[in-house]
């Protein structure tokens, strides 16, 4: 890549490009400055929201999720030993509570025949 040359602004003589003073009038050139280099910068600012966001919906989620279930089991516990099923409510038949079932009397056997 070749350099500008630069004229001095004063006389319009040509000068080196990183002369100070044009060699002809004694001008103070102005210095050229490189160009600003693009720095690698880090993340975005659209990205850490955007990831911010994925993180915050992920949260909600699972807190909902946790919220539901933990609501549902408190309303809705099933008791132990039975199934849910699908049946309407004119159809199902009510669980009598636990203080309504006693405990089996034992039985005695009929007498065996004799042979």
């Amino acid at each position: 890549m070749s350099e500008r040359k630069q004229t001095c602004p004063r006389c319009g003589y040509p000068a080196s490009p990183n002369a100070a003073f044009c060699g002809n009038c004694g001008f103070q050139l102005p210095q050229q400055t490189a160009p600003p280099t693009s720095v690698a910068a880090g993340p975005s600012r659209p990205m850490i929201l955007l990831a911010s966001l994925l993180i915050c919906g992920i949260i909600l989620l699972l807190a909902s999720g946790t919220w539901f279930i933990a609501r549902n089991l408190a309303v809705n516990p099933t008791p132990a030993g039975t199934t849910i099923a699908n049946q309407s409510p004119a159809t199902a038949t009510p669980h009598p509570p636990a203080s309504a079932t006693a405990t089996p009397q034992p039985t005695t056997s009929p007498p065996r025949p004799t042979l």
